[in-house]
């Protein structure tokens, strides 16, 4: 059954109602997609640490070494794919709130950053409510890409641990004092 409302009123608010019960919506998923998106990480760290104790605890076997580093190289693959896929979502959901706004004729997104500061430079030009110079060295890098690289050197430390177990299992005793 589609939503009506029923006013006389041609005001600004009765013409975007059924916008505004979508509008909220979106921002209800965004919100959760975002929270969703950084659980992924978090997570696999701690999947990570759990593994990493097994990996190169002293009192390990060399199959234990390899299972966790295995294990350890597949939560890495799977984390940054699903962080990638929320982000995805996270996207389309953005995209689709920002084309709501611009169709309810707003003047300023919830959504688009760059508007957002114009909005903020053409009303304040003294600019009283941001801080100058927020974007410095490791506030410009994109933080999703970043835990991505960080998540992958796991990836790559489990992959150089699961080739020493394996050389560890097939006799060679020189790497037994590095694990």
């Amino acid at each position: 059954m589609p939503l009506t409302f029923r006013s006389a009123d041609n005001s600004w608010e009765f013409q975007n109602q059924k916008h505004v019960v979508v509008y909220e919506a979106l921002t209800a998923r965004v919100g959760h997609r975002d929270g969703l998106l950084w659980q992924s990480p978090a997570l696999a760290l701690t999947a990570q640490a759990f593994l990493l104790t097994i990996a190169l605890g002293h009192e390990s076997t060399s199959f234990a070494r390899l299972i966790s580093a295995l294990l350890g190289t597949a939560i890495t693959v799977l984390s940054i794919q699903l962080m990638r896929k929320h982000r995805m979502y996270l996207w389309n959901e953005m995209i689709a709130m920002h084309a709501l706004e611009r169709e309810m004729g707003l003047s300023v997104s919830a959504v688009d950053y760059s508007n957002q500061l114009a909005y903020i430079y053409k009303n304040d030009p003294a600019r009283h409510y941001i801080q100058p110079k927020t974007k410095r060295f490791l506030t410009k890098l994109e933080s999703v890409r970043v835990w991505t690289y960080g998540l992958a050197v796991f990836g790559f430390v489990n992959l150089g641990l699961s080739v020493l177990s394996i050389l560890s299992m097939s006799g060679v005793k020189t790497l037994d004092a590095l694990l």
